[in-house]
């Protein structure tokens, strides 16, 4: 028994100690700790690197000491020296931090750009520049610091433009050295070229402008599919060749195609005049194709909501008969008037689109030089007849809306658009008897496209001007 009252007097104990080398650390590495968390918040890792990493260093000796059961007193002198290069690294970092905003934000940018992995070579030489600037700091040689900053964020933004130009242009480069191992040069010179500038203006573009990246994008696709494209034809002319098959046999090869489609469209290939008149036939009997579909589209949108406004008047089947006529009329005058202003516009100058009871007007044939706002006069007559369809809503809310393609940073495309509705706008409050309270002009940039940005069509059909007309509700 009495051994059993020893056992648990010395686990007490033990218990005890544990508690109090705990308590002991606390107390010891309070201050340190302390300042350790400070070195986080102004990133002396790399703003102070030298103080930083020998208070750390310090500071693990203490913890092995305490650790190994070593003198308090050494463990004190070691947290003592640890704290005061902490708090040297602490006012270094904040004057570095100042000094390097412009370095910091470069290296941001080439780490967003993955230029470590991309750039690797200028990223080490820009990491090392940045630590002796860093140092320079902490030897208060800040002249020399400035210049070595400098030359810092040079080479981060050169590490974060060649990252760039890695993640688009590189597998084209290394096709292009395909292309002069396959003799392209000798077979497809001329589809090469192409893909040569397409990739030369993708870099320009890179170079000039690496933040909207868009363009450059749209570039480096096509030369990449250009370069394709000559290897593709080197090896179909190659292949001819070794089976000696004549020029006429290759023509009729690549004729095949269109005569699939022509037959597609309900069409006749004919090459006796060329290749023209059937590729004229075909862009014909597309857009037809392209208008019956935008035709059923607007007529299923039309029956759709009648059966909704069918519907709606329906479910309150208590209201009179003579109320419901009433109400059905004002929804044929207001059918008649949206079709009244559709049949307005020629197909070349504007399209009408209808969504339930809003009316857009997509001015099509408008078109202002790149950049500017301003209205030729040459589109007054297209703008008399949408100040005669608004009239045709006297008490309706209108809202003029500019929009732009892809091209060109997100803040330009969106102040160019604003600014060309903008101008819509001052012309329609100008020629119409209406509230300023009614009408209103907004810029919406790139961001509501319509058509695909990658084509030259697309692009042209995305820069447009919507009038949106939202009738008096019935």
């Amino acid at each position: 028994m009495k051994h059993l009252k020893y056992v648990l007097l010395f686990s007490a104990i033990l218990s005890s100690f544990t508690l109090s080398q705990q308590e002991i650390r606390e107390r010891l590495f309070k201050e340190a700790d302390e300042a350790l968390v400070k070195m986080e918040e102004v990133n002396a890792v790399m703003l102070s690197p030298n103080f930083y990493e020998e208070g750390l260093e310090y500071y693990r000796d203490a913890e092995s000491a305490l650790k190994d059961g070593e003198s308090l007193d050494d463990i004190r002198e070691q947290l003592s020296e640890a704290v005061k290069l902490f708090n040297k690294a602490f006012e270094t970092s904040k004057i570095s931090g100042k000094m390097f905003e412009e370095l910091l934000k470069a290296r941001s940018d080439a780490v967003s750009s993955n230029a470590e992995i991309h750039a690797s070579e200028i990223w080490i030489k820009a990491e090392k520049t940045f630590r002796d600037a860093a140092e320079e700091v902490e030897y208060n040689e800040l002249k020399d610091a400035e210049e070595l900053a400098f030359e810092a964020e040079k080479l981060f933004r050169e590490a974060e433009l060649a990252s760039i130009k890695a993640h688009y242009l590189n597998e084209t480069w290394e096709l292009h050295k395909q292309a002069i191992e396959e003799d392209v040069d000798d077979y497809a010179p001329l589809t090469l070229q192409k893909s040569k500038e397409l990739i030369d203006a993708a870099e320009k573009e890179l170079n000039d402008n690496r933040y909207d990246t868009d363009y450059a994008r749209d570039l480096a696709k096509e030369a990449h599919s250009q370069v394709n494209h000559a290897i593709s034809l080197t090896r179909l002319f190659k292949e001819w060749d070794e089976n000696d098959k004549t020029s006429e046999e290759l023509v009729l090869y690549y004729e095949e195609p269109l005569i699939q489609i022509a037959s597609k469209l309900d069409l006749t290939a004919k090459f006796d005049s060329g290749y023209s008149v059937l590729a004229s036939q075909i862009i014909s009997k597309l857009n037809l194709l392209y208008a019956e579909i935008d035709d059923l589209k607007q007529k299923n949108s039309n029956l759709e909501n009648q059966v909704d406004e069918y519907e709606k008047e329906l479910g309150g089947i208590t209201e009179e008969k003579s109320e419901l006529k009433q109400r059905l009329a004002v929804i044929d005058d207001l059918k008649r008037r949206f079709e009244e202003v559709a049949n307005s516009f020629s197909p070349s100058e504007a399209v009408v689109l209808r969504d339930a009871d809003k009316l857009t007007i997509r001015l099509v044939s408008i078109k202002f030089d790149a950049g500017k706002a301003i209205i030729a006069p040459e589109h007054f007559n297209l703008l008399a007849k949408v100040k005669n369809a608004l009239e045709k809503f006297p008490d309706a809310i209108i809202t003029v809306e500019g929009h732009t393609d892809s091209y060109g940073s997100d803040k330009t495309n969106l102040d160019v658009s604003q600014s060309r509705a903008d101008a819509v706008y001052q012309y329609l409050i100008a020629n119409l008897n209406i509230s300023k309270s009614k009408i209103f002009s907004i810029g919406y940039g790139e961001s509501k496209p319509v058509a695909n940005n990658e084509t030259a069509e697309g692009r042209e059909k995305n820069r447009r001007i919507d009038i949106v007309i939202r009738p008096a509700k019935i």
